[in-house]
């Protein structure tokens, strides 16, 4: 599965919650199952509500957490598995 990566804008009922978080996203959005990871970040993520990830390209998608990982390599903070929802638009 190819593997994308971007600075994303994280938002939550239209209210920004990080302007420039690492994704990673594997899979071929809208096509095929798709995910990936977020992070690291130091701001806590909840599992199941609906986040909308925009790409820099303008793209833009809504994903749902599924977990948490630690960080590796000395970084701080937490990374997050995702699900992605439809297309990337």
């Amino acid at each position: 599965m190819p593997v994308d990566r971007y600075t994303c804008r994280l938002s939550l009922n239209d209210v920004t919650i990080v302007d420039d978080l690492p994704v990673h996203v594997h899979g071929h959005p809208g096509i095929t199952d798709w995910g990936g990871t977020l992070g690291p970040t130091e701001v806590e993520l909840d599992i199941g509500p609906s986040y909308k990830i925009l790409l820099p390209d303008g793209r833009e998608g809504l994903i749902v957490i599924k977990g948490k990982r630690k960080t590796w390599g000395g970084e701080t903070g937490m990374r997050y598995e995702f699900t992605g929802g439809g297309f990337i638009t």
